[in-house]
């Protein structure tokens, strides 16, 4: 069995008073109510709890994510492992964890949980989370896609960490990579797809695809000693 510290970063300062007029204190109670003095002092007070419970040789500690709520002021646990993870020496660091389904592109938190890893020497437990409704709602995200963007993420994360790249991802909520194109009939199929088209071609080979991309919006990257047309998803 191993014994973690599991720390939620409550708002402990919250004014009881103001809180009762409000039906709960997420999503819709004002930010007015919190004190960036008193979150000072929380936020370091919460993160020398978590580092002593290092030191008294807990096996691990814990934190996690929600947004806009007194009950935990801890939006971004990726920023709080961070803080751990130059000070907590031996004792594993688990983000319990990172919403990655809503993020617009989930491989932003796959880069910070991969550069916590590093950092700790493999120290770091990634936990994937969906995240309740609220999360959503304070987020701007449909919570109906909600299933499937996490699902998504998971498959596309676990890739980022597990295979050689680049690669091609493609899903119904995320579409990553490029795709070398080669041949002219190639760049013909291309145009008939939705995708946007990014040419890096050496300027006195441009004219040969301009007329097989007319219309298209185009951007010219820079110059290279072959033509390279990629189809950006």
């Amino acid at each position: 069995m191993k014994l973690f510290m599991f720390h939620l970063m409550p708002y402990a300062d919250i004014n009881q008073a103001e809180a009762a007029k409000y039906p709960s204190v997420w999503v819709k109670f004002p930010n007015s109510n919190f004190d960036p003095v008193k979150g000072h002092a929380l936020y370091n007070r919460y993160l020398d709890e978590l580092e002593l419970a290092a030191e008294l040789g807990m096996d691990g500690v814990a934190v996690n994510e929600h947004h806009q709520n007194a009950y935990g002021i801890m939006p971004s646990p990726v920023v709080t492992a961070s803080a751990l993870s130059r000070r907590v020496k031996t004792a594993k660091i688990a983000i319990l964890g990172s919403g990655f389904g809503l993020r617009e592109n989930p491989l932003t938190l796959a880069e910070e949980h991969a550069m916590i890893d590093c950092i700790t020497g493999g120290r770091l437990i990634s936990g994937f989370v969906r995240g309740i409704g609220a999360e959503y709602h304070s987020m701007g995200v449909n919570p109906v896609t909600s299933l499937e963007r996490h699902m998504e993420a998971h498959d596309l994360v676990v890739r980022a960490w597990t295979e050689p790249g680049p690669f091609e991802f493609t899903g119904n909520r995320e579409r990553m990579g490029d795709l070398l194109l080669e041949t002219d009939a190639q760049v013909v199929q291309l145009l008939s797809s939705d995708r946007r088209v990014v040419v890096i071609v050496q300027e006195n080979t441009l004219k040969r695809f301009q007329n097989l991309t007319t219309g298209m919006p185009l951007q010219l990257l820079g110059k290279s000693g072959v033509w390279q047309l990629y189809a950006n998803h």
